[in-house]
């Protein structure tokens, strides 16, 4: 660059300042352009100036302050080329430290998996590990009382994997269902069960049917005088 283009980029500036009768403190002031830089521009201290990203923005609003045309401006400094700081990656304006970081989205993707996988594992933990709880149809309490010798075992096992009956196995639908149909001896019929979790605990309790077969005597039968066993629950 010869000295005659300099000398034509730098009068632009001084002329527009004369004009404007203004000073460098003023138009910085009225610019937020520092009074060193702008300065740096009349000066064509060019290789002491920021990167041009920098430069770009303060002779648009040194220019607009000037009621001068920004772009044409621009285009003079950079006919100056040979003096104008070129650093490469100093070239790249720094980045907004309020912005928020991009997120690699397989990395996302893994985060927000492992996450959805934890919240089900804890919702069904319960199920998965809890203790089995069985429920009867026809037998609300220890012991009932039946004229019937053919009698029908019915009831719900709930969070339970297996069920057996007095150590024999009962096939429980998907809604937990299961019913067995048995023969009553005379008087007191003993039924344990057992229900039991792969994971988690096993449950046990004991039923009684009393058959009140025909010609037994004819007083009238009380479970209060009988023992009720208890249910049991324990690990597995």
């Amino acid at each position: 660059m010869n000295e005659e283009e300099r000398k034509n980029f730098s009068s632009i500036l001084i002329e527009a300042i004369k004009v404007k009768s203004t000073s460098v403190e003023k138009l910085s002031q009225a610019t937020g352009v520092p009074e060193n830089v702008i300065g740096l521009l009349i000066n064509e201290k060019f290789d002491k100036l920021p990167a041009a990203p920098y430069v770009h923005g303060y002779l648009l609003k040194i220019s607009s302050a000037l009621n001068l045309d920004g772009e044409k401006v621009w285009k003079e400094y950079l006919s100056t080329e040979d003096e104008i700081r070129k650093s490469g990656a100093e070239d790249i304006l720094p980045p907004n430290r309020f912005a928020i970081p991009k997120v690699n989205k397989k990395i996302a993707g893994v985060i927000i998996g492992v996450v959805l996988i934890l919240i089900y594992a804890a919702f069904r933990l319960p199920s998965i590990v809890g203790t089995p709880l069985i429920s009867f149809t026809d037998m609300p309490g220890d012991i009932t009382v039946t004229k019937d010798q053919n009698f029908t075992i019915q009831g719900i096992l709930k969070n339970g994997d297996t069920l057996s009956m007095n150590g024999e196995g009962l096939t429980v639908d998907k809604n937990g269902d299961f019913q067995k149909a048995v023969v009553l001896n005379p008087g007191f019929n003993t039924f344990k069960f057992e229900a039991a979790k792969i994971l988690g605990k096993t449950y046990s309790t004991t039923k009684q049917v009393y058959f009140q077969f025909e010609g037994s005597s004819s007083e009238t039968f009380s479970t209060s005088t009988l023992t009720h066993p208890a249910a049991t629950s324990t690990n597995q």
